[in-house]
């Protein structure tokens, strides 16, 4: 009898649960070896610092120390992969054929220098970024700007803001830089592909995001809506406890759905805002901190659209691994505060979980604190697919956050 959509669901639940539940510390070997029939057909991206294993490893310690450009994606020192054909070829021949795609994802920043690059202007911390050019160029890293494009797909709808246009076209012209008169003079790039050719691809790719990123921003927004419910919760200086209670409630009731991801990050501020670094933009109110807030949004978004990346290798045997190119330390403060333990992966249903080292903490809060109303409605299997098949729509979503933005000025000093 072939397994439904909600038995699947409950499955990869348990797997993240048996993953929660590990001591991070332990063998990665002993993790899968006795939780087979739960991960059967799911992929694993699994962080540690225990690398001693039978399975394909990467070391980011090593990848950071080289290219201090690059900032990890994942929390631990390195990373250990499982999947069915590659667990029964390893067992059989004690090595895999799998590929790991090593990709470099760009912020804004960063896309702005390539722009600057392409019309020979002076770049920020050009040092940083001809070393980037380094990695994709020599080292054949693969260079992934979907997360840029994203975050700035709104401003192409204005056509007098020009600056997306060039920036997409630099980056499109990046493709076929020319390294024997780059190696010359840096500072005066030569491209085989013309720049009207350049342009019209730029378009293409413009037209074509504008279609599709739809979704994406709503997710975004959702995400938004979220850690700005934490924040009024936050300056509202309540106890931990009933706060994310309320989180827990506002998710479920007005998003819709127990958005995991996005009550996680709310979690950290509640409890943990004095200990990171991320949060030090909004640990006060004002107008200041609450313009920050979308800002900050996006960067929490750069995890949520990894998770979609991790799951568009080009087939189901190889691993996508992400690493983000950034001037500032923003993404650095990021992980350290969301540090990532793994990736699991439902292909078959294009599901990812994304588990943090810290999340068996997350959920003994969240079972210490949550109402028991709310926790019979989540413990519904088929109300659950329900939710994740009916989001908030876009309009209200809007309302929302205009709500929540006017609660959270009220505890802003004039």
């Amino acid at each position: 009898m072939s397994e439904s959509q909600v038995e699947r669901n409950i499955r990869l639940e348990k797997a993240g649960n048996a993953i929660i539940e590990y001591p991070d510390s332990n063998s990665f070997y002993e993790l899968i070896n006795s939780n087979r029939e739960l991960f059967n057909g799911f992929r694993l991206i699994y962080s540690t610092n225990n690398t001693i294993s039978n399975f394909n490893s990467l070391s980011l310690k090593d990848i950071e120390i080289k290219y201090p450009v690059i900032t990890k994606y994942f929390g631990g020192s390195g990373l250990l992969f499982y999947e069915d054909s590659l667990y029964s070829e390893i067992l059989e021949k004690g090595e895999t054929t799998s590929l790991i795609w090593l990709s470099i994802s760009i912020d804004t920043q960063v896309a702005d220098a390539f722009r600057c690059f392409s019309e020979g202007k002076n770049i920020q911390d050009s040092e940083r970024f001809h070393s980037i050019i380094h990695l994709i160029k020599e080292k054949g890293f693969n260079f992934d700007y979907h997360f840029y494009l994203t975050e700035d797909i709104c401003h192409t709808f204005d056509f007098e803001n020009l600056r997306p246009f060039n920036t997409i076209k630099a980056l499109k012209l990046f493709d076929s830089l020319d390294m024997v008169s780059y190696k010359k003079n840096r500072n005066k790039p030569e491209f085989t592909e013309n720049i009207v050719s350049a342009g019209r691809r730029a378009n293409e790719t413009i037209i074509s995001f504008q279609a599709i990123t739809v979704q994406a921003l709503i997710k975004r927004k959702g995400l938004f809506l979220i850690l700005l419910k934490a924040t009024q919760l936050f300056w509202g200086n309540k106890k931990h406890s009933s706060s994310l209670a309320e989180l827990l409630e506002y998710s479920v009731k007005t998003l819709g759905q127990f958005a995991k991801l996005e009550i996680y990050f709310g979690w950290k501020l509640l409890k943990y805002a004095k200990e990171f670094n991320f949060f030090g933009p909004i640990r006060q109110p004002s107008e200041k901190a609450l313009k920050k807030l979308n800002g900050m949004s996006w960067d929490l978004y750069m995890l949520r659209h990894q998770e979609k990346m991790a799951n568009t290798s080009s087939n189901e045997h190889d691993f996508y691994i992400p690493l983000i190119a950034t001037f500032d330390r923003r993404f650095q403060n990021l992980i350290e505060a969301f540090p990532i333990r793994c990736l699991l992966m439902d292909d078959k249903h294009g599901r990812t979980n994304t588990i943090f080292f810290d999340e068996i903490e997350f959920f003994e809060d969240l079972n210490d604190f949550m109402p028991n109303e709310l926790n019979q409605i989540l413990s519904n299997s088929q109300s659950k697919v329900d939710r994740f098949n009916n989001p908030l729509p876009e309009k209200e979503l809007d309302k929302e956050i205009e709500k929540l933005q006017a609660e959270c000025k009220s505890y802003i000093k004039c």
